[in-house]
């Protein structure tokens, strides 16, 4: 007899937005392009998330990105087309601001280059946040 897997819960919004933000620090965005086998990487994300209080396993956390990377290509295809000048989706900015060419990241650039201030001090923040958790104590995912 065959056990069928359960569904899990939907992910919630802030939870979300914290995946967004961990995923999309510079130091573990320089660890995705640098390696191959990025498990080691969800691992460490799973751990971080726990940290925060969400209890999310690793095929959970690469679901959801996946699903997020999906929903955004979407998005920048129907703005591609013309359809839409402005995407209402709530985590748009931010994934634009790690995934985005160029293309229409220019509408969240300030005056100085930078994405926007709520952007870029979410990343700041996040990072900050890791910088301290993870120092060269923790242990290391390779």
């Amino acid at each position: 007899m065959t056990m069928q897997k359960k569904r899990t819960t939907n992910f919630r919004e802030d939870e979300t937005k914290l995946l967004i933000q961990l995923w999309g620090s510079p130091s573990i965005q320089t660890q995705m392009s640098a390696c191959h086998r990025k498990a080691p990487i969800m691992i460490q994300l799973a751990s971080m998330m726990q940290q925060y209080g969400f209890n999310r396993t690793p095929e959970e956390i690469t679901t959801r990105i996946r699903n997020l990377k999906c929903i955004y290509h979407r998005i920048k295809k129907t703005l591609s087309t013309g359809l839409i000048t402005d995407p209402d989706w709530y985590h748009f900015k931010a994934m634009d601001a790690i995934l985005g060419d160029g293309m229409t990241a220019h509408r969240y650039i300030g005056a100085d280059g930078y994405p926007r201030r709520e952007i870029k001090k979410e990343l700041t923040d996040m990072e900050d946040i890791i910088n301290s958790k993870y120092s060269n104590d923790s242990p290391r995912y390779y």
